[in-house]
């Protein structure tokens, strides 16, 4: 729901003209700015969450529980190169990618990388990227970015859905301890790393 924004308002004044005469009244009053407005994708951006819906839509297990395999895992960490077992956040976020660009044939923004802050390093380093504190410029498709554990730790997911308050809704991959992909809502006030343009 837009956020309620209430003008105040101040009797106008006047300013000394410069060069003699009466000048105009210069009201005090303050805008409202507008209301917040969920912005559209781009076609690779949806192209990117039609990837990661597809994959929640097939409810995908790890087995074990908490292990960080499951056939589906397995190969996105073999095309990157990574240890079976590894945390893959990152490495579904470039599947998506991969596949968002295969349907569209259109040109993925960056390459793609197994770790999350390596993968928001590439969308800054492309000029593709926001600073947390600019959720509002935010639209389907682009990714999100988190703090995670460690110092070089991160977590990364695609974005669903942004909210008048700053919230979001995304997909996100290794988020919880069973579910290879699940939809997460985070607060506003939650700390981010930044995001990524797609």
């Amino acid at each position: 729901r837009p956020l309620a924004h209430v003008a105040h308002e101040a009797p106008a004044r006047h300013v000394a003209p410069l060069l003699g005469g009466e000048a105009p009244p210069v009201s005090d009053t303050i805008p409202a700015p507008p209301p917040f407005q969920p912005r559209g994708g781009t076609a690779l951006s949806l192209a990117v969450l039609d990837a990661a819906r597809a994959v929640l839509a097939e409810g995908y297990l790890e087995t074990p529980p908490g292990s960080n395999r499951h056939p589906w895992i397995d190969a996105v960490l073999r095309v990157l190169g990574v240890p079976l077992g590894s945390s893959y956040c990152a490495a579904g976020a470039t599947y998506c990618l991969r596949e968002a660009a295969r349907a569209t044939g259109l040109a993925m923004p960056v390459a793609g990388s197994p770790g999350a802050r390596a993968l928001l390093e590439q969308f800054r380093s492309a000029g593709r990227s926001l600073p947390s504190d600019r959720w509002a410029e935010l639209y389907p498709g682009c990714l999100a970015f988190w703090p995670r554990g460690k110092g070089w730790q991160g977590h990364v997911g695609v974005v669903e859905e942004v909210r008048a308050d700053g919230g979001l809704v995304c997909i996100e991959f290794n988020a919880r301890t069973a579910e290879v992909a699940a939809r997460v809502v985070h607060p506003g006030s939650e700390v981010r790393l930044g995001f990524g343009l797609v």
